[in-house]
């Protein structure tokens, strides 16, 4: 039993080191010189690495995603809203999160990316769901499968 609990402590300290070697990497693309469009595109991975961890940390990668995004093509502006949408989710504050969602939609649709709009669109249902709003739950469900 103590070989299995060392060796998931090992396991978890050697994860959480190649995780934080991800986040400082990431941190220093994000802080660059680099195109906005790595930049953002490092902001948004830092923001999905925290998402469920540090939903706060996440909402700030976005919130400079957004800041970085002004003058960004729309789909990156979407991706910006998008990663704040998912930070708001997971904050558990739906109103910010589908308010966010429906702006990454409305650019993502000028885009006709299907699959992207699709992937707002399901976002978009969760939030209704966690508002018990089931009706428009279903509407945006089948709306992505559209």
């Amino acid at each position: 039993m103590k070989l299995v609990l060392s060796l998931l402590t090992v396991c978890s300290i050697a994860f959480a080191q190649v995780n934080q070697k991800q986040v400082d990497s990431l941190t220093k693309i994000a802080d660059s010189n680099s195109s906005d469009s790595i930049r953002i595109t490092a902001l948004s991975d830092l923001n999905w690495l925290f998402a469920i961890s540090n939903p706060k940390r996440s909402k700030e990668y976005a919130l400079k995603e957004i800041q970085i995004s002004a003058n960004a093509s729309p789909l990156l502006k979407a991706q910006a809203y998008n990663d704040l949408a998912i930070a708001f989710y997971k904050l558990t504050i739906n109103d910010s999160a589908l308010f966010y969602n429906k702006k990454a939609y409305e650019l993502r649709k000028t885009s006709g990316r299907k699959d992207l709009m699709a992937s707002s669109l399901s976002k978009m249902a969760l939030v209704y769901t966690d508002q018990g709003n089931y009706q428009q739950a279903l509407i945006s469900n089948l709306e992505a499968l559209t």
